[in-house]
């Protein structure tokens, strides 16, 4: 999150959900809402969120939307676009972690800082 700072013109939105998109000619406009769900353990031990919007629509003019907001994409099915299984049967989660000693685990074949 902290990298997109850097982009004087891209605002981070946190605990936000996109609820809509639509599009003009020369503009496309998200239509957002607060978001204060939480996340509760299902009877499998599963973690599922629950959301709860709360607050007015808030709508955003923009000329881009990119969709990188999961599996159940709310903007890739405004625009229309299914979603490819992969075919796996195993659950599965992504993460992004940081590891304290990521030279002892992966040696050499960590990319070099820029």
């Amino acid at each position: 999150r902290r990298g997109m700072e850097r982009f004087r013109n891209v605002t981070t939105w946190l605990s936000t959900r996109c609820i809509g998109i639509s599009q003009t000619a020369d503009h496309a406009i998200v239509n957002t809402q607060k978001d204060n769900g939480c996340w509760r353990r299902t009877l499998g031990d599963e973690a599922v969120f629950e959301s709860q919007l709360v607050g007015p629509i808030q709508p955003i003019r923009c000329r881009f939307v990119i969709g990188c907001d999961g599996a159940r994409s709310a903007v890739r099915k405004a625009m229309g676009v299914e979603f490819k299984d992969s075919g796996y049967s195993e659950r599965w989660w992504a993460t992004d972690l940081k590891l304290h000693d990521e030279k002892t685990l992966w040696g050499k074949k960590l990319p070099k800082k820029r």
